[in-house]
């Protein structure tokens, strides 16, 4: 797929994710991996920007690190989780992660999401999906990065 195809896409899903109320301020983002599965290149929207403003000229290209190659942004926080499941999964081509209020609301409140409404899910993950405890995500590749 071509860069600007993909820029497009990517900046369709992060106006998606605002339109749809999953992502609020400058929650949530968008990656995509350019190039094959074995390419160490990704699409990201950057860090400290609404969702709904984005352009596709906006989007910066970043290494598995998180290390700005093209682009005047930084990556968001998270990106480690991204690059986590990118290197876990190399047939993985793009990663979303929102910050859905009401999914939101119950991790805050320790409770895990029920999902025994929903048969596909309960045959993948069970009749809910847990609740992990709060933590700083990316925190610890931050800390590393500035030390």
């Amino acid at each position: 797929m071509s860069s600007f195809k993909l820029r497009k896409q990517i900046i369709a899903y992060a106006h998606r994710l605002d339109a749809k109320g999953f992502v609020a301020n400058h929650d949530g983002n968008v990656s995509a991996r350019v190039g094959d599965s074995g390419d160490d290149r990704f699409l990201a929207t950057p860090t400290a920007r609404a969702k709904f403003d984005l352009k596709e000229d906006d989007l910066i290209v970043v290494d598995a690190t998180g290390k700005t190659r093209s682009g005047d942004a930084k990556i968001f926080g998270e990106w480690s989780l991204h690059a986590e499941i990118y290197k876990a999964r190399p047939d993985v081509e793009a990663v979303v992660h929102a910050h859905s209020p009401h999914a939101s609301a119950l991790g805050l409140g320790g409770q895990s999401l029920p999902i025994d409404f929903w048969p596909e899910a309960v045959v993948s993950l069970g009749l809910a999906a847990p609740c992990v405890a709060q933590g700083d995500i990316g925190g610890a590749a931050r800390r590393a990065s500035a030390a």
